[in-house]
């Protein structure tokens, strides 16, 4: 009861303007990012120094096929998103009962043919396909045990997650997030502490992550009494009403996997394990930055489908604008300083031997501000039904990043990973960017007025950390910070 009370569920909440639901659920989502980010940045290190290179080497590579195998969610999760914040407006909870009941049934067929196709490949991820350690082959063959049943467990009841976010709920939700992420630090803290290796450290990892799912559950009927999981509310129709709206979400969920994992597990197949360490660490920090502005994001497309079910389309465009301008200048201050700063960063942060992950780090970043500023359009693309803008340019990202990366990796090795998934997304997201805006009748005016002030901050503040880096260099990391 303490811990409803601590997170204010209230079935009867007022009604809020859609205004004041954004600033709460964005300061929410960045409130839960921060604490979840500082958390993870500071654990990495103890985490690398405890399992060592080869090992934390193997949880990245476990951790990118579970990432591919979550692609058989097909995009229903963002469409379930997208359909319960639309007919909760119109508070319709027998079509939210019967999308939900069907989407449950689709989870668990697609669960299942997950678990077993991991479990089936575990032999030939471990003794062919990656350059595992043979002293760590067991250990892996059980780690890949531990994640697909886990995974299976976690994709089924994972409806619950979306139930919440398609309420808009994401106080609630991020409350979630930092309450199982202090648990999971301590626990890992521990755990590594008493010398225990890379199998009790996942297991671990996967106690914690059905814990968060048992509590989303309960969360999620106490705010939604109303929502029900019976086999009868299974529709073909809404199979079909999924179907139509997840298809395009699934290729974009391809090729958004294939640009955060794919060049992992091309370093896994072309070069020795340890690799993957170097790349995953420049690559995990890179990530938090660009995840920096990208939180907000999450709140566009239910809030775009609300628009969209008004009919707002001033509103809409607005959102696209606001979100742009929001994301380039949040970006572009976190990018010149980590960059005009990167190898103190990494020296402070990790160590001398980590000198690499600093250049990975740079190039990666060119690409995800890239990246960055597609998002918003993107975002209200999906919450408005309008899928077959971003189709096109996902499907143009995944041909292309495979084949380069495979060529830039054999010519430069775990840098040329990094320098072809940005050539990539630097390319296609700039173009669909300007594709986007035109067909939203976002005129180029428009853009430039939004940015002008924009370049004049990226000017100043180049040149106020350029001067400042050469003036005073942090010997430390109290300085750096």
């Amino acid at each position: 009861m303490k811990l409803l009370k601590f997170l204010k569920i209230n079935k009867q909440q007022e009604e809020e303007k859609t205004s004041k639901k954004i600033i709460r659920n964005t300061a929410w989502v960045y409130a839960g990012f921060i604490f979840n980010t500082l958390i993870g940045i500071a654990l990495l290190p103890f985490i690398i120094s405890h399992l060592g290179k080869d090992a934390y080497g193997v949880f990245a590579i476990v951790g990118v096929v579970i990432g591919y195998t979550s692609l058989l969610d097909f995009g229903i999760g963002i469409t379930l998103v997208k359909f319960i914040s639309e007919y909760n407006v119109k508070k319709d909870y027998e079509k939210i009962n019967k999308i939900i009941s069907t989407a449950f049934i689709l989870y668990f067929i697609l669960a299942f043919i997950g678990c077993a196709v991991i479990l089936l490949f575990t032999d030939y991820f471990v003794t062919s396909l990656f350059n595992i350690p043979e002293n760590l082959m067991d250990v892996t063959r059980m780690v890949f045990a531990v994640t697909a049943v886990t995974f299976m467990f976690n994709f089924i009841f994972g409806v619950f997650g979306n139930v919440i976010t398609g309420l808009q709920r994401f106080d609630i939700s991020t409350k979630i997030q930092i309450i199982m992420k202090a648990v999971s630090a301590i626990a890992i803290v521990l755990v590594l502490y008493l010398g225990y290796g890379l199998l009790e450290f996942v297991i671990v990892s996967a106690l914690l992550g059905v814990t968060g799912i048992i509590i989303n559950i309960i969360i999620a009927k106490r705010l939604m009494p109303e929502i029900s999981l019976i086999p009868r509310y299974f529709d073909f129709h809404y199979v079909r009403v999924i179907t139509s709206f997840s298809f395009a979400i699934f290729i974009v969920s391809i090729s958004t996997v294939t640009t955060l994992n794919i060049d992992k597990l091309l370093i896994g197949i072309f070069l020795p394990i340890e690799e993957v360490t170097i790349y995953a660490v420049g690559a995990t920090l890179a990530l938090v930055i660009w995840e920096i502005p990208s939180k907000i994001i999450q709140i566009f497309i239910p809030t775009s489908s609300e628009f969209e079910a008004k009919k707002d389309k001033e509103s809409i465009k607005k959102l696209i604008l606001n979100g742009m301008k929001f994301e380039i200048l949040i970006s572009i201050i976190f990018v010149i300083f980590c960059i005009i700063f990167s190898k103190e960063i990494f020296l402070y942060w990790m160590g001398p031997e980590f000198e690499k992950s600093a250049i990975i780090f740079n190039i990666l970043m060119l690409g995800f501000f890239a990246n960055n500023m597609a998002q918003p359009v993107g975002s209200v693309s999906m919450g408005t039904g309008k899928t077959h803008l971003i189709v096109p340019y996902s499907v143009i990202s995944i041909i292309l990043n495979v084949p380069i990366s495979i060529f830039f990796i054999q010519k430069w090795g775990v840098i040329g990973a990094a320098l072809g998934t940005s050539v990539v997304m630097i390319f296609v997201w700039l173009l669909f960017t300007i594709h986007s805006c035109k067909l939203f009748n976002i005129k180029a005016h428009e853009i430039l007025k939004e940015f002008s002030k924009i370049i004049l901050i990226v000017v100043f503040l180049s040149l106020l950390l350029y001067l400042l880096h050469n003036s005073f260099p942090p010997g430390t990391l109290y300085e750096l910070m």
